[in-house]
């Protein structure tokens, strides 16, 4: 990332005593994980002496009674002490790091496999491998967590749920839909043996609608939703609402009514917390100008572009960029700019390939093809149709979504020039490819 310019050492000092900053922290870790030996050294020097391995015992004990779960749940030693397991673990090669999560018994730290997970779910719109890496190494240290009373076995399953949970958003967002499918379901297991925290289940839920909208098993998608609104709306919980409320829009969209997901995200919009949550309101932002879109409203979503792109600047995560030219390239083939918008997105669809973001560059495909039909170039959409379907084959999509790919494709072969009008993935996702909220619950 920084090859030649190097972190403040009180940053780094911050991030080892436990002190710094979530964005802090995040630079921190990207920092480092792109390379800088030099940083990664330090770290290790302000380390050295390493800490004794007993020294967390006091500390880890707490979490004995402790909830588990948010900030609240954790005590401030327990969790100064597992950010310390962190930065020890970053001071070492990958390599390393991976043997140690798996055998030592130094790293068996609940808090620290929440803070890998709180780790990967920031780092979703940046890096999906690192997302990927850190998510593996939480979920892997909170299968080898072993609880000795009741009260111990049910709080160290909510941290296997977290961590499930969100390896399996891991796994789905590099496209890997049935390495999810097995997280989800070890997620749902761990919580039938939790403490059955409300908001825990709303959690689960919600990425289990993520999962399913990925499917493109769009009722089972809106039906999850539907249970994570309903518990997030009982316990007045307005920002993780917007955020389930988001998600279900966008499963919605998918579904082919752009209408009801408007209503969703008129909804949601007025409930998110901007200022602690900007990605929440752009994931929104953006799923109302596709909705605008796809209902022939160009016009109003050219407007709202315009407000949009600002955001996507100052936001400026590399996936969420990428997310912005997916949505530009839509937009210019909706608004008569047929070639340019073609060349924007195939553009797109090459560097989420190059990132390893098969579902993405897959889906947007569709998105290319549309503006090919609308051309009437009839034989690259039947080009691009034969070359999508055994991708969406692999990834275990519902065979409903292809045996339309298959109409499309006929379609074609009678020179129609119209995409058939139920056809699921037609304008491809609404918005960011999750919706979750993004503050750390998780953490």
């Amino acid at each position: 990332m920084m090859d030649d310019t190097h972190l403040p050492d009180d940053m780094l000092r911050r991030f080892v005593a436990g002190t710094a900053s979530r964005d802090e922290r995040q630079q921190v870790v990207l920092h480092v994980a792109h390379g800088c030996q030099a940083c990664r050294n330090r770290v290790r020097e302000i380390l050295n002496p390493p800490i004794p391995e007993g020294a967390y015992d006091a500390a880890l004990d707490r979490l004995e009674t402790a909830r588990l779960r948010g900030a609240a749940g954790v005590s401030a030693p327990a969790e100064k002490a597992a950010t310390a397991l962190l930065a020890e673990l970053d001071a070492l090669p990958a390599s390393r790091r991976e043997i140690l999560v798996r055998n030592s018994r130094r790293y068996l730290c609940p808090h620290l496999a929440r803070l890998l997970a709180e780790r990967s779910f920031e780092m979703r719109y940046q890096d999906p491998r690192l997302m990927l890496r850190a998510a593996r190494q939480a979920a892997t240290i909170a299968d080898r967590l072993v609880g000795t009373t009741p009260d111990e076995v049910a709080q160290l399953a909510d941290v296997r749920t977290l961590c499930a949970s969100q390896l399996c958003n891991a796994l789905r967002i590099t496209g890997d839909l049935g390495g999810a499918e097995q997280a989800m379901d070890a997620a749902l297991a761990a919580l039938k043996q939790g403490t059955g925290d409300a908001i825990l289940r709303g959690l689960v839920s919600e990425r289990l609608g993520a999962l399913r909208k990925w499917q493109c098993r769009y009722a089972a998608a809106i039906s999850a939703y539907e249970e994570a609104t309903e518990i997030f709306r009982d316990f007045g919980r307005r920002h993780e609402l917007a955020s389930a409320l988001v998600g279900q829009a966008i499963a919605t969209f998918s579904e082919g009514d752009p209408e009801g997901a408007l209503a969703l995200l008129f909804e949601a919009i007025p409930k998110i917390e901007g200022e602690r949550d900007p990605r929440l309101t752009l994931a929104a932002c953006h799923s109302v100008v596709s909705c605008q879109i796809s209902t022939g409203q160009v016009e109003d979503a050219s407007l709202k572009w315009i407000e949009l792109r600002f955001l996507y600047e100052q936001i400026g995560d590399p996936l969420l960029r990428l997310r912005e030219k997916w949505l530009e390239g839509k937009l210019l083939i909706a608004q008569g700019v047929i070639p340019a918008g073609i060349r924007l997105l195939e553009k797109t669809r090459e560097a989420y390939r190059k990132k390893g973001m098969a579902y993405d560059a897959a889906v947007i495909v569709l998105e290319i093809a549309q503006g090919h039909l609308r051309l009437g170039h009839l034989d690259r959409v039947r080009a691009l149709i034969s070359e999508i379907l055994p991708v969406f084959r692999e990834l275990e999509v519902g065979r409903d979504v292809l045996a339309e790919f298959v109409l499309l494709r006929r379609a074609a072969c009678v020179q129609s020039l119209r995409w058939p009008a139920s056809s699921h993935l037609r304008s491809g996702p609404a918005g960011p490819s999750t919706s979750e909220p993004e503050r750390g619950r998780i953490s």
